[in-house]
């Protein structure tokens, strides 16, 4: 049998401690996650974001507020798709690789997003 380190978790909290660690920590997840959306929420419906970093969506002449539909629809759609994707890839591989290619893509994703804006010269 693989040996635990004396660090781990499961050697501080057994049984219904740990469960309700667990479901504190899920339930926080879910909490950041709304809040994340939020914020998203009105970063997407910023003047100064759509002018200087989107350049995708359009204004509604009437009240000037940017509509950003395909921003929302896109996230949704990519969060299925990477949930679908990460549930198959951690059956067959496991929970630590799964998390690995997560954190890989991340990275990844990091590097797409902030390499354009670096000066060129």
């Amino acid at each position: 049998m693989e040996h635990i380190h004396k660090w781990n978790v499961v050697h501080r909290l057994e049984k219904r401690q740990l469960l309700i660690a667990i479901n504190c920590v899920a339930g926080l997840a879910i909490f950041f996650f709304g809040y994340d959306q939020g914020m998203m929420g009105g970063v997407n419906n910023a003047e100064n974001y759509y002018d200087t970093t989107m350049h995708f969506g359009h204004k509604d002449p009437q009240t000037g507020a940017v509509i950003v539909t395909n921003t929302v629809s896109a996230y949704y759609v990519g969060t299925l798709a990477g949930c679908l994707i990460g549930g198959s890839f951690g059956d067959r591989y496991g929970r630590i690789k799964t998390i690995g290619l997560g954190s890989g893509w991340a990275v990844l994703a990091l590097f797409c997003r902030l390499l354009p804006k670096m000066p060129h010269g």
